[in-house]
């Protein structure tokens, strides 16, 4: 169990998480590269690439599989889980819009999934990928962005607990009725 590392995971086959703490942040390249497969069972990761064409987490066309944790992947883009795998809502985020450096994602009621402050900011266009527990199945979701976090905890990497977000502006919405949401476009390379 990887436990506070700040690393950047590379592997030619495949990649298997399933606990631990793990910040990944690359000055030049993926966050997280399998030129194969990748599968999360747990844990929280947060994992930074730089700009396009890299990724927060990349998967190389391989199979991406989501059945827990809590994961976070920041860049120029990103892989998408594959659907059929994955047990855990997730979405994915991309934007043309720059230097974006809070995120929250709220659902319909009021919940908050996400309060997230970037610990890198984009000055061109990037992607996010979250998955969590704390998005719920067939619920409605809106993403805000440019906002404040006050109180809570800065728990790891920018996750914050217990934190109000406040004055941000909606850039998109989804439903977790899919296992995998797509929210925006930045017309960087498909995977």
């Amino acid at each position: 169990m990887l436990e506070h590392m700040m690393i950047v995971l590379n592997a030619g086959t495949h990649i298997q998480i399933d606990g631990g703490y793990i910040y990944c942040l690359s000055s030049a390249n993926d966050g997280i590269d399998s030129n194969g497969t990748l599968s999360v069972t747990g844990g929280i990761i947060v994992s930074a690439g730089t700009t396009s064409p890299e990724a927060g987490i990349d998967c190389d066309n391989g199979d991406f599989e989501i059945t827990g944790g809590i994961i976070i992947g920041i860049g120029g883009d990103t892989s998408t889980p594959t659907s059929r795998l994955c047990t855990q809502p997730s979405v994915v985020f991309k934007t043309s819009s720059s230097n974006i450096s809070t995120i929250c994602i709220e659902s319909d009621s009021g919940e908050q999934a996400l309060v997230f402050k970037m610990p890198v900011t984009y000055s061109r266009s990037m992607a996010v990928l979250f998955s969590s527990p704390e998005l719920k199945s067939n619920t409605n979701y809106t993403i805000y962005t440019h906002g404040d976090i006050s109180g809570g905890s800065n728990y790891f990497y920018g996750i914050y607990t217990g934190a109000t977000y406040s004055n941000g502006s909606s850039v998109g919405g989804f439903s977790t009725s899919s296992m995998v949401s797509s929210v925006g476009s930045n017309l960087n390379r498909p995977f």
